[in-house]
């Protein structure tokens, strides 16, 4: 809509008008989530005849398989990855329990990012990053949340 575009072009500007003053793409941290679709299919082989018919092997579940993988990143690299457990997506407790993992890693990996600079958040308005217990947390960490465009 007309309204999201010009929210979007605000929240850019603000963002390269901030990067402008004082650079902060080095301090940035940021995360994404992706369903991982999986089937592990062992396939039969049988030796045949050249007359004998081929055997007709039933699908063994209709329902493919899938696991929620979340990945952090800085400019450095991978800070952090994890699969969740297969049907458990993303809440409120569970990303604040990701924001301590990769807070404590960033302490040995980047020390300097968390103590000196400062952690950047930057991730999207998905409803768990937005909820109040990860407010809390960030705010417990140190850590600056960055406007997402919608």
């Amino acid at each position: 809509s007309i309204d999201n575009k010009k929210q979007r072009l605000t929240i850019c500007t603000s963002l390269l008008s901030r990067h402008n003053i004082e650079p902060f793409l080095d301090r940035l941290l940021t995360c994404d989530e992706k369903w991982i679709v999986y089937n592990n299919t062992k396939r039969c082989y049988h030796w045949l005849s050249p007359d004998d018919p081929i055997p007709k092997t039933p699908k063994p579940n209709l329902h493919k398989r899938k696991v929620l993988l979340c990945i952090w990143w800085t400019t450095a690299g991978v800070v952090h990855y994890e699969l969740l457990p297969t049907g458990q997506t993303i809440t409120g407790l569970v990303y604040s329990a990701q924001l301590q993992r990769v807070h404590d890693l960033l302490l040995v990996k980047q020390p300097a990012l968390v103590h000196r600079r400062g952690v950047l958040l930057l991730h999207d308005n998905a409803r768990p990053h937005t909820v109040r217990v990860t407010q809390d947390k960030l705010q417990s960490l140190g850590w600056e949340s960055l406007p997402h465009p919608p």
